[in-house]
């Protein structure tokens, strides 16, 4: 099934903008039996779109990896994707912040891969993750309110973080030391919920 939904995805035509760009999905997203689901904006012209790897490959797949490797795991033990598969550029191949109706488009490829992955936690990397989540169901998840609090979406556990962006940690957003503070709680949470089953948002 996995491979079915890659090759859609590799064939998609759907946003004019994106006609040229290649979906990033492939084995090398991780583990689709991971119980954690990783969900950031899009790949970034640097990192994902030419590596094929998400979050990899430029600063905020740095930080991405650093602070996943300061709670002790790695990219073999979780999923990780984007809200929109391709990397979205403007006329002049510059990075821009995926449209609305873009996000809107791939929602339904987004909605595959977590019914494909059956996560125990869906973690969004920004406010675009999180928007693409409302697009599949609504929710009233708010980063700056629920950030690193676990919260119920469609009968799946989601917790929201900032994105790993030097750009996020640089205005003070989220500060790198923060971050790894909201790992740290994703970690407890996560073996939290392993035994119990329940949301905590303590």
């Amino acid at each position: 099934m996995f491979n079915d939904l890659v090759t859609k995805a590799a064939a998609c035509t759907t946003c004019p903008k994106m006609m040229e760009k290649k979906a990033v999905i492939s084995r090398l997203n991780g583990n689709i039996e991971a119980d954690l689901m990783f969900i950031a904006e899009a790949p970034g012209p640097s990192g994902a779109e030419l590596t094929r790897v998400p979050m990899s490959g430029d600063s905020s797949g740095e930080n991405f990896e650093e602070l996943l490797n300061h709670i002790g795991m790695t990219r073999n033990e979780v999923y990780i994707t984007h809200a929109v598969l391709c990397c979205p550029t403007d006329k002049d191949e510059k990075v821009r912040v995926p449209s609305t109706k873009e996000i809107a488009n791939c929602s339904h490829y987004l909605l595959e891969q977590i019914e494909l992955v059956q996560p125990k936690m869906i973690v969004t990397l920004g406010s675009n993750a999180l928007k693409a989540l409302n697009t599949i169901k609504k929710h009233s998840i708010v980063l700056k309110d629920h950030v690193a609090q676990p919260q119920q979406w469609n009968s799946y556990k989601v917790f929201p973080l900032y994105h790993t962006s030097t750009v996020v940690m640089n205005r003070r957003k989220r500060t790198k030391q923060q971050q790894m503070q909201d790992f740290i709680k994703l970690k407890k949470h996560l073996y939290w919920d392993r035994g119990t089953g329940s949301v905590s948002h303590s």
